[in-house]
C-alpha cells in the first residue's frame, strides 16, 4: 500500500505510460516518507506517534467520509470510487507507525487524565461516559459507513427515474428501475471486501477490531445479494408478464450465439450479446443465492470449512460472472479488489516463503488430556527475539491465523499468550472439530507437521482499557482463559510494580511515577470457568 501507482492503474485506458499526476503522487509519497524518518529520528518517540497516529486516525475518516460522499453521489462518481479509499491506505501506510512498548504505557497514563481519572474536565464523568469507552457499537459503525450511503444512493436513483419518467409503463421503464437495484448491489461492492482485508491499514488507522469490522463486511454482503437478487428478479417479472419471448429463450442464447460467425448484422450481435448478459445475469444470481445460505450463522458455526470453501468459490464466480454482466462493474469493484489484493499480497508472499522454508519452528507441545484426541493441547514456537515485556503487551487480545498444510489449507484463528519464563508464543486448542482433531492426533506423532502461522490480529486497545480502571474483572471460560494469560502477567506486574514504589515511596519526587500509580488497576479479579481438573492444574502449575 506504499505505493502510489495501485490507486490509478485500474481507472487507466492507456495503462503503461506515467502520466504527470501519476508522478506527482509518487513524489508526494516519497516525500512524506522521508518527512516521516526525519520526524522520527530528529524529534522525541512519544511525540512522534502521537501526532502520526493522530494523522492518520484524521485521514482515515476523512478518507471514508469522502468515499461515502462519492457512493451517495454513484451515478456521477462511479468511476472514481477507488480514489478516496485507496489514497488514504496509501497516505495512512506511508504514515502510520505503530507505538514502541516503552511509550504504550506512557501514552496509556497521558490519556488517562482526560478519559478515565474523575475530575471537572474528565470525559469519562458525566452522561456521556457510556459512549466512549469499551468497544465501539459496531452496527452504528457500519450504519454510517455501509447502510446510509447506499440507501441514499438507491432512493436518489429510484426519485430520478420516477421523476423523468412518471409511473413506469412500459417494459423499458420496468428495465430502468430494475438496474436501479443492480447498481447498488454493484456500489455495495465497492466496499465488501475492505473489513476483511488482511492487516487493513485504515483498520489499524482508526482502532477498529478486525473481529468487530467483519460485520461491515456482513451488512455490505447482505446489501449486495439483497439488492442483486432483487434486479434480477425484477427482470424476470418482467420477461414473464411484459416480454413477447418467453422465460427460457430470454434466458438461454440459440444455437448460432454459440458460433464464431463474422457474417451475421449488427442487430443479430447485439441481440445475441443481450441474451449472453441475461445468462451470465441468472448464473451470479444462483451464485449469490450459494453464497447466502452457505453464509448463515448456523453453517459458519457448524461446518466452517464448508463455509469457507463455498465462500471464496461462489465469490470468485460472482465476480467474474457480474463483470460480464455489466462492463462497468469491473469499475465498482476495483476499491475493494484492489485493496484487498494489496493488503493479502505481501501475506500471501510471507506464506510461501515461510512453507519453502518448512513453517514455523515448533519448540514444544503437551497434551493436557490424555484420555482423548479432545483433550486440551498446547503448541509453543519460537519468535523473534523481543524482551519479555513487549511480549506480553504485544499479545494481550491478540490472536494468529494458522495453516498446517497437510490437513487443511483453510487458515484458523487461534488466541496467543506469552508468559515470563522464555521467548517463546503458545497457542492452546481443544480438538473439539474435524481440523483441532486432526492436529492433535498429528502432533501426538515424532515428527512435527509443518505449520504456517500469519500474525498478528486483534485491537490494541483492550490493555488500554483495563488501564483505564480502578477495579478490573475478567470472565473466562475453559480454554478460553488463553485470550487473558499476557493481560493478566502484565497487570499483575504492574501493580506490584505500584505497590513497590508506594512503598519505598519513590514516586514524590516525580509526577510521571505519581501518574503511574494512580492509573494503575488496584484491583483485579478474574472468573475462570472450567470442568476440566487437568487444565486447571496445568495453569495453575505453569503459570499462576
Amino acid at each position: 500500500m506504499s505505493r502510489t501507482y495501485y490507486f490509478n492503474t485500474s481507472m487507466r485506458r492507456k495503462p503503461a505510460i506515467w502520466n504527470r499526476h501519476q508522478v506527482a503522487m509518487t513524489l508526494v509519497a516519497l516525500l512524506l516518507n522521508f518527512s516521516r524518518s526525519l520526524l522520527t529520528r530528529c524529534c522525541s518517540s512519544l511525540a512522534v506517534h502521537q501526532v502520526l497516529r493522530l494523522i492518520c486516525y484524521t485521514v482515515a475518516l476523512v478518507g471514508t467520509a469522502v468515499y461515502c460522499i462519492f457512493v451517495i453521489l454513484g451515478s456521477q462518481r462511479y468511476s472514481t470510487l477507488s480514489y478516496p479509499l485507496l489514497i488514504t491506505a496509501t497516505l495512512c501506510a506511508v504514515l502510520y507507525l505503530s507505538p514502541p512498548s516503552q511509550s504504550k504505557r506512557f501514552i496509556v497514563e497521558k490519556s488517562s487524565k482526560w478519559t478515565c481519572c474523575e475530575g471537572k474536565w474528565s470525559t469519562s464523568s458525566g452522561p456521556w461516559k457510556k459512549y466512549i469507552t469499551g468497544d465501539p457499537n459496531i452496527n452504528i459503525v457500519a450504519t454510517l459507513i455501509v447502510v446510509v450511503p447506499t440507501i441514499s444512493y438507491f432512493m436518489i436513483g429510484i426519485i430520478t427515474r420516477l421523476q423523468q419518467s412518471g409511473i413506469p409503463a412500459s417494459e423499458k421503464d420496468h428495465g430502468h428501475i430494475a438496474n436501479v437495484f443492480g447498481k447498488l448491489s454493484a456500489i455495495t461492492m465497492s466496499f465488501f471486501l475492505i473489513p476483511v482485508s488482511r492487516h487493513s491499514i485504515l483498520l489499524k488507522s482508526v482502532g477498529l477490531d478486525p473481529n468487530h469490522a467483519i460485520r461491515l463486511h456482513t451488512w455490505a454482503g447482505t446489501i449486495a445479494i439483497v439488492g442483486g437478487l432483487s434486479h434480477g428478479l425484477y427482470y424476470v417479472l418482467i420477461w414473464i408478464f411484459m416480454s413477447e419471448e418467453s422465460l427460457w429463450e430470454k434466458t438461454m442464447p440459440p444455437s448460432r450465439c454459440w458460433t464464431l460467425n463474422n457474417d451475421n448484422d449488427d442487430d443479430s450481435k447485439m441481440w445475441c450479446i443481450d441474451h449472453f448478459i441475461n445468462l451470465t445475469g441468472i448464473l451470479a444470481g444462483i451464485c449469490f443465492i450459494g453464497l447466502g445460505l452457505t453464509s448463515i450463522w448456523w453453517v459458519r458455526r457448524n461446518y466452517y470449512h464448508i463455509f469457507i470453501t463455498c465462500h471464496v468459490v461462489f465469490s470468485m464466480f460472482v465476480l467474474f460472472l457480474l463483470t460480464m454482466h455489466y462492463y462497468k462493474m469491473i469499475l465498482y469493484l476495483a476499491p475493494s479488489v484492489l485493496y484487498y489484493l494489496a493488503s493479502s499480497m505481501p501475506i500471501w508472499v510471507e506464506s510461501i516463503k515461510s512453507w519453502i522454508q518448512g513453517g514455523i519452528l515448533i519448540t514444544d507441545t503437551k497434551h493436557i488430556s490424555n484420555t482423548s484426541s479432545k483433550g486440551c493441547v498446547e503448541l509453543t514456537f519460537s519468535h523473534r527475539n523481543t524482551d519479555s515485556r513487549t511480549k506480553l503487551e504485544t499479545c494481550c487480545g491478540k490472536y494468529v491465523r494458522i495453516c498446517v498444510p497437510e490437513i487443511s489449507s483453510v487458515w484458523h484463528p487461534f488466541s496467543i499468550y506469552h508468559s515470563n519464563e522464555n521467548d517463546d508464543l503458545k497457542i492452546m486448542f481443544q480438538g473439539t472439530g474435524p481440523f483441532t482433531e486432526a492436529l492433535s492426533k498429528r502432533l501426538r506423532q515424532s515428527s512435527k507437521p509443518k505449520v504456517l502461522v500469519d500474525g498478528l490480529y486483534g485491537g490494541e486497545t483492550r490493555i488500554s482499557d483495563a488501564f483505564h480502571h480502578q477495579t478490573v474483572v475478567i470472565i473466562a471460560g475453559g480454554v478460553g482463559i488463553t485470550s487473558y494469560v499476557s493481560m493478566i502477567f502484565l497487570m499483575y506486574s504492574e501493580m506490584s510494580k505500584r505497590e513497590t514504589e508506594t512503598r519505598e515511596n519513590k514516586f514524590e519526587d516525580n509526577p510521571m511515577n505519581s501518574a503511574s500509580c494512580e492509573n494503575t488497576p488496584k484491583t483485579l479479579i478474574v472468573h475462570w470457568l472450567c470442568r476440566d481438573e487437568e487444565l486447571i492444574e496445568h495453569f495453575n502449575s505453569s503459570y499462576f
